[in-house]
């Protein structure tokens, strides 16, 4: 719950009390009401908040803090009526929203703390406590995806929340998705550690690492980078931090961190050029990409991904200069050797050489059992380049 402040912290207001003159009497009982309920006194808050409203009837801060401290001690009716008196002077204000939302969940009234929680966050989207707050009453209303949903969204807002990270791993099992709550619970460790040695890179990078591996781009670029500030020394960082750059379309930045990696002898060397290739090919820069694909594959030959993309390239590039239908024969033979034949990805590739190289029963042939083996989304491209073969025309990538 939120609680109102006349400063930023209780033992100022507390100072402020004891100057005397300077303060009316409503300041002075509120700041009293503050001091009290950091030292957990809660009726005596209860009692000083409602000295200040009796000299100013209207204060909203002075209901808030009232309605916190009777909640406190268990009067969620009470804690209502003064949320209710707040909300009739303001009625958008989102800390009160929520903690109402937090009184009628402990009463047990589940659609009505909803209501405020949605007030809340259609008001201030960027409200933790709403989203946290909206994920218990979901839980306990059996709507479990939706409290899911609600704790990731409040861990985007406080990610430093280590109990946040415990619901969600809760919430998880009740569903039976073991895996997803041990990710969880590592992710409340490794928060810990974060809060326990601030100056620590490593718990940064291992949770920016799990957070990337969750699809929380944003968040994982986040603790990269504060790992990286914390320890610039250590290459490998780069490298999962320009993974993350590329993914959200900052291929620049992700071409700086695969540079960054690279002039310090990062251990995954052919991870990093077949990176950096990647974001140059996406950057338009082609012939850097084919430098770089060509590097990784003669660091790590098995690499399927790459040597299919290599092979794209070589065989559909619109430009004649990067073209190389030997070459990308070649690849795309080896491709199909290590995914076993059954990727549709590696077929795809093969039949876009064979037509390069002016074979097109062959390029027929694979572009047909690509269409077998391809996703949904894929049909229709893939039938479309089947279509060309069937013309006896080669496949262009333009741009």
């Amino acid at each position: 719950m939120s609680i109102r402040r006349l400063s930023s912290v209780a033992a100022i207001a507390a100072a402020l009390l004891a100057t005397g003159c300077s303060r009316t009497s409503a300041e002075k009982a509120f700041a009293a009401g503050l001091a009290y309920a950091e030292q957990g006194s809660w009726q005596k808050a209860i009692d000083a908040y409602s000295e200040a409203l009796q000299a100013k009837p209207d204060w909203i801060d002075a209901y808030v803090n009232r309605g916190v401290a009777r909640a406190a001690l268990g009067d969620h009716a009470g804690a209502i009526k003064d949320y209710d008196a707040a909300l009739r002077l303001d009625p958008n204000d989102t800390d009160t929203l929520a903690n109402r939302g937090l009184a009628r969940h402990e009463l047990g009234q589940y659609k009505e703390a909803l209501s405020d929680y949605n007030a809340a966050i259609a008001a201030d989207d960027t409200n933790a406590d709403a989203y946290r707050n909206r994920a218990l009453t979901y839980r306990a209303l059996g709507d479990l995806a939706a409290a899911v949903e609600d704790c990731g969204a409040a861990i985007r807002l406080d990610p430093e929340e280590v109990e946040l990270y415990r619901t969600r791993a809760a919430i998880h099992r009740e569903q039976k998705d073991e895996d997803n709550a041990v990710v969880d619970d590592a992710l409340a460790g490794m928060t810990a550690q974060i809060a326990a040695a601030p100056q620590n890179a490593v718990p940064r990078r291992q949770r920016g690492l799990a957070f990337f591996e969750t699809g929380e781009y944003a968040l994982a670029l986040s603790d990269l980078s504060d790992a990286i500030r914390l320890a610039p020394e250590y290459p490998d960082t780069y490298v999962a931090r320009a993974h993350a750059w590329f993914i959200q379309g900052q291929t620049d930045k992700a071409i700086e961190d695969y540079t960054a990696a690279l002039d310090r002898r990062v251990g995954a060397v052919a991870e990093a050029y077949a990176g950096r290739g990647n974001a140059y090919e996406s950057a338009g820069n082609v012939a850097k990409a084919v430098a770089d694909y060509s590097e990784a594959l003669r660091l790590d030959p098995e690499d399927d991904d790459t040597t299919m993309q290599l092979a794209w390239i070589l065989a559909t590039n619109s430009a004649q200069q990067q073209r190389d239908a030997k070459r990308a024969l070649e690849l795309a033979t080896r491709a199909v050797a290590l995914t076993d034949g059954r990727q549709w990805r590696g077929l795809d590739v093969m039949a876009a050489a064979c037509a390069e190289a002016g074979n097109f029963a062959d390029a027929v042939k694979y572009a047909e059992r690509a269409v077998a083996l391809a996703p949904e989304d894929q049909q229709e491209e893939v039938r479309g380049r089947l279509a060309m073969y069937r013309s006896g025309r080669p496949y262009r990538q333009e741009g």
